[in-house]
């Protein structure tokens, strides 16, 4: 579940759908540094959705792996990338 089905849904959702409606806009195009607002504002949901879903502050912290996986999604234009290094961030937590 945790290497395979969440990396693919969270990412289809996440940086398929939510960034990709926001890279539509041209305000989803603005760029601080390297990260787009589309990308800042997908990983806050993402965190967010983290937090709330497992009722702990520390998952908020997964805002900074999903503003990586986002930068990702923009740099390579592709999903599976991003669903790879999910997958393997994954892998390093549950090892961890």
């Amino acid at each position: 579940m945790l290497l395979i089905v969440s990396p693919l849904i969270e990412e289809i959702a996440f940086r398929g759908t939510l960034q990709g409606l926001l890279l539509q806009s041209a305000t989803g195009r603005v760029r601080v540094g390297v990260i787009s607002v589309a990308n800042g504002i997908t990983a806050l949901l993402f965190g967010v959705m983290h937090g709330l879903n497992h009722g702990s502050l520390v998952d908020l912290l997964t805002f900074f792996p999903g503003l990586v996986f986002g930068f990702f999604r923009e740099r390579y234009a592709l999903l599976l990338p991003v669903i790879l290094l999910h997958s393997y961030y994954n892998a390093g937590l549950l090892w961890f």
